[in-house]
Protein backbone atom coordinates (compact mmCIF):
# COMPACT_ATOMS: atom_id res chain seq x y z
CA UNK A 1 0.00 0.00 0.00
CA UNK A 2 2.12 2.89 1.21
CA UNK A 3 5.34 3.74 -0.60
CA UNK A 4 4.38 1.79 -3.71
CA UNK A 5 5.41 3.30 -7.03
CA UNK A 6 2.90 3.57 -9.87
CA UNK A 7 3.61 1.68 -13.08
CA UNK A 8 4.36 4.82 -15.09
CA UNK A 9 7.10 5.80 -12.63
CA UNK A 10 9.45 3.23 -14.10
CA UNK A 11 9.40 5.16 -17.37
CA UNK A 12 10.68 8.39 -15.86
CA UNK A 13 14.15 9.26 -17.10
CA UNK A 14 15.22 11.03 -13.87
CA UNK A 15 14.37 9.12 -10.70
CA UNK A 16 13.48 11.11 -7.59
CA UNK A 17 15.32 10.23 -4.39
CA UNK A 18 12.96 8.99 -1.70
CA UNK A 19 14.27 11.44 0.87
CA UNK A 20 13.78 14.32 -1.57
CA UNK A 21 10.21 13.23 -2.21
CA UNK A 22 9.55 12.77 1.51
CA UNK A 23 10.96 16.21 2.28
CA UNK A 24 8.68 17.74 -0.35
CA UNK A 25 5.63 15.92 1.04
CA UNK A 26 6.38 17.05 4.59
CA UNK A 27 6.77 20.62 3.33
CA UNK A 28 3.41 20.44 1.55
CA UNK A 29 1.74 19.09 4.69
CA UNK A 30 3.35 21.79 6.82
CA UNK A 31 2.00 24.50 4.51
CA UNK A 32 -1.43 22.87 4.57
CA UNK A 33 -1.41 22.90 8.38
CA UNK A 34 -0.38 26.54 8.35
CA UNK A 35 -3.30 27.37 6.02
CA UNK A 36 -5.71 25.53 8.32
CA UNK A 37 -4.45 27.44 11.34
CA UNK A 38 -4.49 30.79 9.52
CA UNK A 39 -8.11 30.41 8.35
CA UNK A 40 -9.22 29.38 11.84
CA UNK A 41 -7.38 32.39 13.29
CA UNK A 42 -8.80 34.90 10.80
CA UNK A 43 -12.40 33.68 11.05
CA UNK A 44 -12.97 33.05 14.77
CA UNK A 45 -16.67 34.01 14.68
CA UNK A 46 -17.63 31.26 12.24
CA UNK A 47 -20.85 29.55 13.36
CA UNK A 48 -21.03 25.82 14.00
CA UNK A 49 -23.46 25.49 11.09
CA UNK A 50 -21.02 27.05 8.63
CA UNK A 51 -18.22 24.98 10.12
CA UNK A 52 -20.19 21.77 9.58
CA UNK A 53 -20.91 22.72 5.95
CA UNK A 54 -17.21 23.45 5.43
CA UNK A 55 -16.33 20.01 6.79
CA UNK A 56 -18.82 18.31 4.46
CA UNK A 57 -17.51 20.26 1.45
CA UNK A 58 -14.00 19.28 2.53
CA UNK A 59 -15.05 15.64 2.44
CA UNK A 60 -16.18 16.15 -1.17
CA UNK A 61 -12.83 17.76 -1.96
CA UNK A 62 -11.07 14.63 -0.65
CA UNK A 63 -12.98 12.54 -3.19
CA UNK A 64 -12.04 15.09 -5.87
CA UNK A 65 -8.36 14.77 -4.91
CA UNK A 66 -8.61 11.02 -5.27
CA UNK A 67 -10.21 11.39 -8.72
CA UNK A 68 -7.55 13.85 -9.97
CA UNK A 69 -4.38 12.03 -8.85
CA UNK A 70 -3.08 12.04 -12.43
CA UNK A 71 -2.98 15.85 -12.39
CA UNK A 72 -0.41 16.83 -9.77
CA UNK A 73 -1.07 20.58 -9.91
CA UNK A 74 -4.84 20.25 -9.58
CA UNK A 75 -4.49 17.71 -6.77
CA UNK A 76 -2.17 20.05 -4.87
CA UNK A 77 -4.54 23.00 -5.26
CA UNK A 78 -7.43 20.85 -4.07
CA UNK A 79 -5.37 19.77 -1.07
CA UNK A 80 -4.82 23.39 -0.07
CA UNK A 81 -8.53 24.06 -0.59
CA UNK A 82 -9.23 21.13 1.73
CA UNK A 83 -6.81 22.62 4.29
CA UNK A 84 -8.64 25.96 4.14
CA UNK A 85 -12.04 24.28 4.54
CA UNK A 86 -10.73 22.34 7.55
CA UNK A 87 -9.64 25.63 9.08
CA UNK A 88 -13.11 27.05 8.54
CA UNK A 89 -14.70 23.94 10.00
CA UNK A 90 -12.46 23.97 13.07
CA UNK A 91 -12.72 27.73 13.62
CA UNK A 92 -15.67 27.67 16.08
CA UNK A 93 -14.11 24.87 18.15
CA UNK A 94 -10.72 26.59 18.25
CA UNK A 95 -12.44 29.86 19.15
CA UNK A 96 -14.01 28.19 22.18
CA UNK A 97 -10.64 26.87 23.28
CA UNK A 98 -9.08 30.28 22.75
CA UNK A 99 -11.81 31.90 24.84
CA UNK A 100 -11.34 29.38 27.63
CA UNK A 101 -7.54 29.20 27.87
CA UNK A 102 -6.36 32.23 25.92
CA UNK A 103 -5.65 32.76 22.21
CA UNK A 104 -1.87 32.78 22.62
CA UNK A 105 -1.81 29.15 23.73
CA UNK A 106 -3.83 27.96 20.72
CA UNK A 107 -1.86 30.04 18.20
CA UNK A 108 1.48 28.91 19.66
CA UNK A 109 0.41 25.26 19.49
CA UNK A 110 -0.63 25.56 15.84
CA UNK A 111 2.49 27.45 14.81
CA UNK A 112 4.77 25.06 16.69
CA UNK A 113 3.21 22.05 14.94
CA UNK A 114 3.49 23.60 11.48
CA UNK A 115 7.02 24.86 12.15
CA UNK A 116 8.10 21.46 13.46
CA UNK A 117 6.78 19.77 10.33
CA UNK A 118 8.55 22.33 8.13
CA UNK A 119 11.85 21.85 9.98
CA UNK A 120 11.59 18.07 9.65
CA UNK A 121 10.95 18.51 5.92
CA UNK A 122 14.06 20.65 5.59
CA UNK A 123 16.21 18.18 7.54
CA UNK A 124 15.05 15.24 5.42
CA UNK A 125 15.50 17.17 2.17
CA UNK A 126 18.94 18.59 2.97
CA UNK A 127 20.57 15.71 4.84
CA UNK A 128 19.08 12.87 2.80
CA UNK A 129 17.71 11.17 5.92
CA UNK A 130 16.02 8.00 4.66
CA UNK A 131 13.16 7.05 6.99
CA UNK A 132 12.57 3.81 5.09
CA UNK A 133 15.13 2.08 7.29
CA UNK A 134 12.58 2.10 10.13
CA UNK A 135 9.93 0.30 8.07
CA UNK A 136 11.33 -3.09 9.07
CA UNK A 137 10.47 -2.39 12.71
CA UNK A 138 7.10 -0.64 12.52
CA UNK A 139 3.83 -2.65 12.91
CA UNK A 140 2.09 -3.14 9.57
CA UNK A 141 5.21 -2.17 7.62
CA UNK A 142 8.07 -4.13 6.17
CA UNK A 143 11.01 -4.02 3.79
CA UNK A 144 10.71 -6.42 0.87
CA UNK A 145 13.89 -7.77 -0.72
CA UNK A 146 13.56 -9.34 -4.17
CA UNK A 147 15.46 -10.03 -7.42
CA UNK A 148 14.93 -8.29 -10.73
CA UNK A 149 13.47 -10.71 -13.24
CA UNK A 150 15.78 -9.54 -16.07
CA UNK A 151 18.73 -7.86 -14.34
CA UNK A 152 19.09 -10.33 -11.48
CA UNK A 153 19.88 -7.40 -9.20
CA UNK A 154 18.64 -7.26 -5.62
CA UNK A 155 16.10 -4.56 -4.78
CA UNK A 156 14.57 -3.42 -1.51
CA UNK A 157 11.19 -1.69 -1.15
CA UNK A 158 9.30 -0.50 1.94
CA UNK A 159 5.70 -1.71 1.86
CA UNK A 160 2.69 -2.30 4.06
CA UNK A 161 2.58 -5.99 5.01
CA UNK A 162 -0.33 -7.66 6.81
CA UNK A 163 -0.07 -11.04 8.52
CA UNK A 164 -2.93 -13.41 7.69
CA UNK A 165 -2.45 -16.85 9.23
CA UNK A 166 0.69 -18.41 7.74
CA UNK A 167 0.83 -15.83 4.95
CA UNK A 168 1.45 -12.14 4.37
CA UNK A 169 -0.87 -10.04 2.22
CA UNK A 170 0.12 -6.90 0.31
CA UNK A 171 -2.49 -4.42 -0.95
CA UNK A 172 -1.62 -3.44 -4.53
CA UNK A 173 -2.56 0.24 -4.47
CA UNK A 174 -1.45 0.71 -8.09
CA UNK A 175 -2.53 -2.71 -9.30
CA UNK A 176 -0.52 -5.77 -10.23
CA UNK A 177 1.14 -4.15 -13.27
CA UNK A 178 4.10 -2.69 -11.35
CA UNK A 179 7.69 -3.87 -11.49
CA UNK A 180 8.11 -5.10 -7.93
CA UNK A 181 5.04 -7.33 -8.21
CA UNK A 182 6.18 -8.73 -11.57
CA UNK A 183 9.62 -9.41 -10.15
CA UNK A 184 8.31 -11.20 -7.07
CA UNK A 185 5.86 -13.32 -9.08
CA UNK A 186 8.59 -14.24 -11.59
CA UNK A 187 11.04 -15.22 -8.83
CA UNK A 188 8.43 -17.10 -6.82
CA UNK A 189 9.98 -15.93 -3.57
CA UNK A 190 11.26 -12.91 -1.66
CA UNK A 191 12.36 -11.88 1.82
CA UNK A 192 10.43 -9.61 4.17
CA UNK A 193 11.84 -7.80 7.17
CA UNK A 194 9.06 -6.82 9.55
CA UNK A 195 8.89 -6.39 13.30
CA UNK A 196 12.68 -6.67 13.40
CA UNK A 197 12.57 -10.20 11.94
CA UNK A 198 13.58 -11.60 8.54
CA UNK A 199 10.94 -13.83 6.94
CA UNK A 200 11.27 -15.83 3.72
CA UNK A 201 8.10 -15.78 1.60
CA UNK A 202 7.18 -18.18 -1.20
CA UNK A 203 4.35 -19.08 -3.55
CA UNK A 204 3.14 -15.59 -4.64
CA UNK A 205 -0.57 -15.54 -5.48
CA UNK A 206 -2.43 -12.60 -7.02
CA UNK A 207 -6.11 -12.30 -6.19
CA UNK A 208 -8.99 -9.83 -6.31
CA UNK A 209 -11.20 -9.10 -3.31
CA UNK A 210 -13.44 -5.98 -3.42
CA UNK A 211 -14.26 -6.53 0.27
CA UNK A 212 -10.59 -6.60 1.44
CA UNK A 213 -11.40 -9.46 3.82
CA UNK A 214 -7.78 -10.41 4.53
CA UNK A 215 -6.79 -6.86 5.49
CA UNK A 216 -7.18 -5.43 9.04
CA UNK A 217 -10.53 -3.77 9.55
CA UNK A 218 -9.05 -0.32 10.24
CA UNK A 219 -7.25 -0.34 6.89
CA UNK A 220 -10.20 -1.43 4.75
CA UNK A 221 -11.83 2.00 4.69
CA UNK A 222 -8.69 3.54 3.18
CA UNK A 223 -8.49 0.81 0.56
CA UNK A 224 -12.16 1.13 -0.36
CA UNK A 225 -11.80 4.90 -0.65
CA UNK A 226 -8.95 4.33 -3.13
CA UNK A 227 -10.83 1.50 -4.88
CA UNK A 228 -8.06 -1.04 -4.16
CA UNK A 229 -9.23 -4.56 -5.00
CA UNK A 230 -6.01 -6.34 -6.07
CA UNK A 231 -3.74 -8.11 -3.58
CA UNK A 232 -0.65 -10.28 -3.42
CA UNK A 233 -0.52 -13.15 -0.91
CA UNK A 234 2.65 -15.09 -0.07
CA UNK A 235 3.10 -18.04 2.24
CA UNK A 236 5.69 -18.00 5.03
CA UNK A 237 8.26 -20.67 4.15
CA UNK A 238 8.84 -21.61 7.81
CA UNK A 239 5.85 -20.44 9.88
CA UNK A 240 6.14 -19.99 13.63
Amino acid sequence: MAFQIPAHASRLSTPIATQTLLGSVLGIVALGMAITGLIAYLLPNTSYGVGLIAMLVGLGVLFAINATRANDTLSLLLFYLFAALEGLGLAPVIHNYATAIGPDVVVDAALTTALGMAVLAGVVYVTGLDLRRFAGWLPGFGILTYRGRTSGKTYRAPLNAFRCGDSYVFALTYGADVNWVKNVVAAGECDLRTGGRDIHLVEPELFVDPRQRQIPLLIRGFLRFNRVTEFLRMRIAQPD
